[in-house]
């Protein structure tokens, strides 16, 4: 979640985001039932709503070399 408050202000700032997906992780979130939604689906939802509007993904290994 930091990650992608930290990426929504920077567009509001005008920079061009870029988040190294591989780089970041969730854990497991409890829904409004109760039920748990594991730490890779809060993840992945989490990296594409900042790939739909915030900041283009990319790699660690495409940045590094």
């Amino acid at each position: 979640m930091c990650v992608t408050a930290t990426a929504i202000k920077a567009l509001e700032l005008g920079y061009e985001n870029f988040v190294c997906a591989d780089a970041c992780a969730s854990r497991d979130l409890k829904y409004i039932d109760g039920s748990l939604v594991d730490a890779d689906s809060v993840h992945k939802a989490a990296m594409a709503a900042l790939n739909d509007r915030y900041a283009t993904l990319v790699n660690c290994s495409d940045v590094i070399n």
